[in-house]
């Protein structure tokens, strides 16, 4: 009742409206799903059952990507493709590895061969795709182009700069500290937490570094200290001599602890 009343809504009308793919994500459903420990993605009775079925969703149904964590630490990239088609997901997404790409094309040849996936579920797969690309994509009727200046116009960085001065709040401004104005070999210290509680993107350490990495380009005497959401003592002791070697000192938190 709850899923007819919130969760399935936005399907519905968007299926009403016409929509032309739904994503299935690797969520788990047990009151739906006969596979009490599987992800939604490898679900005959979500795939077919809800979607096509229950909703009469005639489109393609894609899978999110097959090498999240749902999918590689529980049944295997591999694996899991085979079993998302033998549900009826009609587009599989492998995003990262070719070797899994490669690994799993392979393991779907093997499932056709022993006829544990069936030639029409891929032929019915591979034709609402190909519909959706008629549809949509044709080299013989490209639109002419209708952008008369280039990218980077001056409206363009207009518009950059009325983003950047509306994208930061200064919430306080003691004794007229910013815009930071020290000499060049002065020492300035960047201390960010590295945390491992975000999302997979975010706990990228590219991702993490990326202040530490900005301000260094434009200050060459910059220290990045990464510290832990709980420092130990040693971690403690670092900062505070760091600290004290610094002309200034940004800190950057991620919440309102």
């Amino acid at each position: 009742e709850e899923l007819e009343a919130i969760e399935l809504l936005p399907f519905k009308y968007g299926i009403q409206a016409g929509a032309d793919c739904v994503m299935v994500a690797h969520i788990y459903f047990p009151h739906l799903m006969s596979h009490t420990t599987s992800p939604a993605t490898v679900s005959s009775a979500l795939v077919r059952g809800l979607l096509r079925e229950k909703l009469g969703f005639k489109g393609v149904i894609a899978s999110d990507c097959m090498e999240m964590r749902a999918i590689t630490a529980t049944i295997g990239t591999e694996k899991a493709t085979v079993r998302a088609l033998q549900a009826g997901i009609d587009l599989v997404f492998i995003s990262h590895h070719h070797e899994r790409v490669q690994a799993s094309t392979q393991a779907v040849h093997s499932a056709l061969a022993v006829r544990k996936l069936a030639a029409d579920t891929i032929h019915q797969a591979a034709e609402r795709v190909l519909q959706l690309k008629r549809h949509y994509l044709s080299w013989k009727s490209l639109p002419p182009p209708t952008v008369s200046y280039r990218v980077g116009c001056e409206v363009h960085r207009q518009l950059s700069a009325l983003a950047y001065d509306c994208s930061t709040t200064l919430v306080r401004n003691e004794d007229a500290l910013l815009p930071l104005r020290f000499k060049s070999d002065e020492d300035l210290l960047v201390i960010y937490h590295r945390s491992q509680s975000l999302t997979m993107v975010e706990d990228d350490p590219s991702v993490q570094d990326f202040l530490p990495r900005s301000i260094r380009l434009r200050h060459l005497c910059t220290t990045a200290l990464p510290i832990s959401l709980r420092p130990t003592e040693s971690e403690c002791e670092k900062t505070i001599r760091a600290a004290a070697r610094s002309r200034v000192i940004i800190m950057a938190t991620m919440n309102a602890n």
